[in-house]
């Protein structure tokens, strides 16, 4: 048996890469749609943070049109108390490296958006996942067809 190279090795991950973000993008999907019925209940921000978003991890390197979005909040369901920091369905999060932090990647123009909703304090609706309360966003739908295109392309 020949000695397999990264290169021959490498068409194979791409394309495991590839069918990953195509099975991601059609649960996220559905789980997105799902999201436009989930009931709602009013929360808290607990956190709220825009950063200039870094171009890759541990670089210092960054584009000034990227900001790092991240809100924590907290909500009550059936009077369990619970957390999270999920703005949508989809989308792109990021972890970043000074912070470790998640959040959404947003375009500097898209900026006060966010700081005018989910500013620290603010009151917000929170829809939940009813048969998983600690599942949750404070925008319903979502948006993944970059992920399925992508995914496609890989393939």
């Amino acid at each position: 048996m020949a000695d397999l190279t990264p290169l021959d090795i490498a068409p194979y991950l791409v394309a495991g890469v590839g069918t990953l973000l195509i099975i991601w993008f059609f649960k996220n999907t559905a789980e997105a749609k799902a999201s436009l019925s989930w009931p709602s209940v009013k929360g808290k921000v607990t956190r709220s943070i825009i950063e200039t978003a870094q171009i890759s991890f541990g670089d210092t390197d960054t584009n000034p049109n990227d900001l790092n979005v991240d809100v924590h909040y907290s909500y009550t369901v059936n009077g369990e108390e619970f957390s999270s920091s999920r703005i949508k369905i989809g989308g792109i999060s990021r972890t970043s490296s000074s912070t470790k932090m998640r959040g959404v990647r947003i375009e500097r123009s898209d900026a006060g958006d966010y700081t005018d909703k989910y500013y620290q304090n603010a009151e917000v609706d929170v829809f939940y996942n009813p048969e998983n309360p600690k599942k949750a966003v404070l925008e319903t739908g979502g948006s993944m067809y970059s992920f399925l295109i992508f995914g496609i392309l890989l393939i």
